[in-house]
């Protein structure tokens, strides 16, 4: 068991939705810091069309209009609240939490897909990891890869998990 130490983590979703100024969306990382994605936004359009979110992209999910496609700035970030760079050089082992809720009872939507994009950290030579995440067995990590989460039952009512571990140190080796 590695640990995967995060160089730069993105957030990719699909959703179809007859008005997606009535959803709001969250993520929650393995230390429990929960970041706004979105909330309110877009008017009367439909869809998130494997809209990705993204800390350094200039374009914020709050100025565009749906449907979305593309790279986004999160709202958080958008708000100088802590966005998905808060989880740049923490493990992404253990559970990650998509909450997608619409606030409007009669209105219908659709989550297809979400997934984590993570780019390792890179060791460099001489460089040493902070000793809660050291491991004498790492010596160097690969190149950029995709680790998708593996998906559990959603809870009632919102939310859907995914684990990041064992697939993903797996994909390392």
């Amino acid at each position: 068991d590695q640990n995967l130490i995060i160089g730069d983590l993105n957030l990719q979703l699909s959703i179809t939705h007859t008005n997606v100024e009535d959803l709001d969306a969250f993520v929650t990382g393995p230390d429990g810091q929960r970041i706004e994605l979105f909330t309110e936004i877009g008017g009367r359009g439909n869809n998130f069309e494997d809209t990705i979110f993204d800390d350094q992209v200039e374009a914020p999910i709050v100025k565009a209009r749906p449907p979305y496609q593309g790279s986004f700035l999160t709202e958080a970030a958008s708000k100088r609240q802590p966005s998905l760079s808060h989880f740049t050089g923490k493990n992404a082992r253990g559970i990650w939490q998509l909450t997608v809720r619409g606030t409007r009872s009669e209105r219908f939507g659709l989550l297809h897909n979400w997934s984590l994009i993570i780019r390792p950290e890179e060791q460099r030579p001489g460089q040493t990891l902070e000793p809660e995440t050291a491991d004498p067995d790492l010596t160097e990590l690969a190149e950029p890869e995709l680790a998708e989460p593996e998906l559990a039952a959603p809870e009632p009512g919102e939310s859907e998990r995914a684990a990041i571990g064992d697939r993903a140190a797996a994909n390392r080796s």
